[in-house]
């Protein structure tokens, strides 16, 4: 018995461990840009709103990028702060394109 729960503890931290995913966007962000055919259509300053975007990119589904051939993008996202500013693709699905890989996001700002 003893070993059967060593075993599934075991097995649960191996399926656990895999499910985990680097963050893609680490740094802390002040400003999101919302471009779309190269018109903004949305923009924020609201720190919630940012983070839970970001939070969005971190955690859901993705796929490398390395063997697909992506459409042109729809429109980008900027993240900025007073140091820096990063942009990724965005496409009219919601997904989006970061560091070699796509993120199968939905934001609510695209619907507005």
């Amino acid at each position: 018995m003893k070993r059967i729960v060593i075993l599934m503890t075991l097995s649960l931290s191996i399926i656990i461990s895999g499910c985990s995913k680097e963050p893609l966007i680490t740094e802390e962000y002040s400003v999101m840009q919302v471009y779309m055919d190269e018109k903004l259509i949305y923009e924020t300053k609201d720190q919630e709103e940012i983070d839970d975007a970001i939070h969005q990119i971190n955690t859901e589904s993705r796929e490398t990028t390395y063997e697909m051939s992506l459409l042109e993008p729809d429109g980008k996202i900027i993240f900025k702060n007073n140091q820096e500013s990063l942009t990724v693709h965005l496409y009219e699905s919601g997904s989006i394109t970061i560091n070699e890989y796509l993120v199968n996001t939905s934001f609510e700002f695209l619907n507005k």
